[in-house]
């Protein structure tokens, strides 16, 4: 959402203010910093310790609270969170107008992932206006009968956000300080980046991804490096599992810049993340996708992810493949601006004052 809201602060018209829910703590702070700006009032509202339902009521209460502070003409929210969830039902019970960033993925199973594919659902039926990434997410809404005036395509704002901080990575001191801050890496290896924290994949799913990387860390020719999400249900087993062992590197989560550069470097990807499934995309870096489903399909269309599932034997299998068979490597994938062109925060903000 940085660039809508850099575009809404540069106009004199427009009174922007942003409300976080502190859904994912400590990182959000970091990308926060990052990207150069903070939250008008962080609710720090959601608990781990909480149910999904527990967190989604509170966070509906706390909204509208502050939605009765603020009393705007509009809501944004953006993608498939209990935050978004939340503030584009707090805003329709108080008769204000939702814009929906990032409007229209599906998978078309209700309940995967969970409960994220619902919450998207939810969010379109009380949505004034869709801001769809691709056609095929505009082709999903048409689909559920929403109106084709009230979609607009505008490519992904994670788009807007990954091509400003590259060229910011291009750029010193922050280049030479990336440099000597991952000088640590084995040059001689290949870089294997890896993520998971969806909750499909808590449990079984981790354990299962834990065995096939102590199987690819014995190969001589890659390097296994892993930021570890924050969540208990994620760091506390793959620590247990993976800590201290040879050429698989456990990081804190990394602040978002830190993150792309790992990601402009790695030679493959393996994650369970959406928005990394965007990114690798627009980068021209191959990514496998260690689930059985995505709202993401443009990505495999565009030859730049692969589904390929959590079991240990398939993750080991199609990364050996990709790092022996040379026809299949990243030098050969092109970026694509499938997702966004980088401009997704102009049209959005056009489109609402327009």
């Amino acid at each position: 959402m940085a660039s809508v809201i850099a575009a809404l602060r540069s106009r004199r018209d427009v009174e922007c203010r942003v409300c976080s829910t502190g859904q994912h703590g400590l990182m959000l702070t970091r990308t926060f910093e990052d990207l150069g700006y903070a939250p008008d009032q962080s609710l720090d509202i959601l608990d781990a310790g909480r149910t999904l339902a527990g967190n989604l009521s509170v966070a509906l209460q706390r909204l509208d609270e502050a939605l009765a502070a603020y009393a705007p003409d509009w809501v944004l929210v953006q993608g498939d969170t209990t935050s978004a969830a939340a503030g584009a039902m707090a805003a329709f019970l108080r008769k204000v107008r939702v814009g929906h960033v990032e409007a229209g993925l599906r998978t078309g199973i209700s309940a995967d992932p969970f409960p994220e594919e619902a919450y998207r659902r939810m969010i379109s039926t009380v949505t004034t206006l869709h801001f769809a990434p691709t056609q095929q997410a505009r082709e999903n809404l048409l689909r559920e009968n929403i109106r084709a005036g009230d979609i607009l395509v505008t490519g992904n704002t994670v788009i807007d956000a990954l091509f400003a901080m590259r060229t910011r990575l291009n750029e010193e001191p922050l280049a030479s300080q990336l440099e000597r801050e991952f000088n640590w890496l084995d040059s001689r290896r290949r870089i294997l980046l890896v993520t998971a924290h969806r909750r499909e994949n808590q449990g079984a799913g981790l354990r299962h991804l834990c065995e096939a990387l102590l199987q690819l860390a014995h190969r001589s020719d890659i390097e296994i490096v892993f930021p570890v999400h924050s969540s208990p249900v994620v760091h506390q087993p793959v620590r247990a599992l993976l800590e201290a062992r040879p050429h698989i590197h456990l990081l804190e989560p990394q602040p978002y810049s830190r993150f792309i550069h790992l990601m402009t470097i790695a030679y493959l990807v393996l994650t369970d993340s959406g928005g990394i499934q965007e990114e690798c995309t627009a980068l021209g870096r191959p990514a496998f996708v260690i689930r059985d489903t995505t709202e993401r399909a443009e990505g495999i269309q565009a030859g730049a992810t692969r589904l390929i599932g959590c079991s240990p034997a398939q993750i080991v299998s199609e990364v050996t493949r990709f790092f022996d068979d040379a026809s299949v490597g990243h030098n050969r994938l092109q970026a694509s601006a499938t997702f966004g062109d980088g401009s997704a925060g102009r049209r959005i903000v056009e489109s609402l004052l327009g």
